[in-house]
């Protein structure tokens, strides 16, 4: 089985468990109480956190050391 299957197979399982193990990669400033919800035919990801998504794109990687790697190339 490929990777890709791999991955898909366990999404397809379980996805709030897979984007709970995934969100894992991500700083947040306060956790969520559900995965996802839908409200008024929306769907609501991560209800109740909080996350800084500048820290998590640039700052985290300053502060981790890698401030002088290059991040984009235009």
């Amino acid at each position: 089985m490929s990777r890709y299957q791999q991955v898909y197979s366990t999404w397809k399982a379980d996805p709030h468990g897979f984007w709970a193990d995934a969100a894992k990669a991500v700083d947040w400033v306060s956790p969520w109480h559900t995965v996802q919800q839908s409200v008024d035919g929306l769907d609501r990801w991560f209800v109740g956190a909080t996350c800084n998504t500048c820290w998590n794109a640039v700052d985290r990687h300053v502060a981790a050391g890698k401030g002088d790697a290059i991040a984009f190339i235009f």
